[in-house]
């Protein structure tokens, strides 16, 4: 199941305005990921969580996708990615894990 349809099934949501409906995850892990220049994160497969990455500083190949400041990938429990600094400078990334149901 994808990060999405599984946030969709939660049946605990908040009204927290008129017609917007907060649904609560708990991370499970959240990291600050620096990447030196030509390094990457190796291909792997998410097997037990979803993963969401958004991009700080820097510009990320993320399966071979340029994603730069402000942008994000999620990667959906069985799943595999990698992420690639393919500049000149380091780059940091924000992963979030979220467990899947």
């Amino acid at each position: 199941m994808n990060l999405i349809k599984q946030l969709e099934k939660l049946e605990q949501k908040e009204e927290i305005f008129k017609g917007v409906l907060k649904a609560s995850v708990i991370a499970k892990e959240t990291s600050a990921i620096t990447i030196e220049p030509g390094k990457e994160i190796e291909l792997h497969v998410h097997d037990k969580d979803h993963e969401i990455y958004m991009v700080l500083k820097g510009v990320i190949k993320i399966n071979g996708i340029n994603c730069t400041e402000g942008e994000f990938r999620i990667c959906n429990c069985g799943e595999s990615h990698r992420a690639l600094n393919a500049s000149r400078s380091e780059a940091i990334i924000l992963a979030i894990k979220i467990d899947a149901a």
